[in-house]
């Protein structure tokens, strides 16, 4: 009898311990998950993995700059969302948000940023100077290119996405194959090729290879020297301003990585 009962009291500790471990475990799990949600994965749209040529692998986050009641970043958020598309693509989990309402103490900021070229804050679109030197401070280099010719361009640009590593475009308010992104001029996000087609995301919305300006165009077909000289185009002042005060100069490129 005393054997059968100390094997019984050793059975219910033995549950006990294995009950208090997985309770344990699950509430650590769910903390891990809950702070993985306010820290990392804030965020408006869905990942994608792109796999270059050279078989390199990189997950993008497809942030939306489409914030339901937030006027300025319908307005002006292309390029600070492009920003955390492409550091999405390195590790860097920074919203849109965490970018343009951080203090001037905040590393990966607008604020922290504008200290560093020495400019001052402005509610405006941000320019691709600014965007480069926030790339630079999350720690991923850059190269900013505002005035192009077109053949240089298609050239640096796909040997850039060949290599797995993103590129910021500005787009203007053309139209190629009845497709146009805005009204003004648009940040597009180029993750890969497929083929001889660019594959982008579009912050606006956070899509892929999708246009919702005027009438809503998917699964959009376009290889990088129609992109380059149909929908490009380059700045010809003001490429050192930290915000795009004119369309027109607010042009250009950034080979992220």
């Amino acid at each position: 009898m005393r054997y059968k009962y100390k094997a019984r009291l050793l059975s219910v500790l033995l549950l006990t311990l294995i009950l208090s471990c997985s309770v344990l475990s699950t509430a650590a799990s769910a903390e891990s998950k809950s702070d993985a949600t306010q820290s990392i994965w804030e965020k408006s749209g869905k990942d994608i993995t792109v796999t270059s040529p050279s078989g390199e692998k990189r997950e993008y986050h497809c942030y939306s700059q489409n914030i339901k009641g937030d006027y300025y970043y319908s307005t002006y958020g292309c390029i600070t969302t492009a920003v955390s598309i492409s550091a999405s693509g390195f590790g860097k989990y920074v919203s849109p948000k965490q970018i343009h309402k951080g203090s001037s103490s905040s590393v990966y900021s607008e604020k922290y940023a504008l200290k560093k070229i020495k400019a001052k804050y402005r509610k405006a679109a941000i320019s691709l100077r600014l965007a480069s030197q926030i790339l630079t401070d999350m720690g991923i280099p850059n190269k900013r290119v505002n005035s192009f010719s077109a053949n240089a361009a298609i050239n640096e640009i796909r040997n850039h996405l060949e290599a797995g590593k993103p590129v910021i475009v500005k787009v203007s308010k053309k139209t190629y194959k009845g497709v146009h992104f805005t009204g003004g001029h648009h940040a597009l996000v180029l993750i890969g090729l497929k083929g001889d087609t660019v594959v982008f995301v579009n912050p606006w919305g956070g899509k892929i290879n999708h246009s919702s300006i005027g009438k809503v165009h998917k699964n959009i077909n376009l290889t990088v020297p129609e992109l380059v000289t149909k929908l490009m185009f380059s700045s010809k002042e003001h490429a050192n301003s930290a915000y795009v005060s004119k369309p027109k100069d607010g042009g250009g490129y950034i080979l992220v990585g």
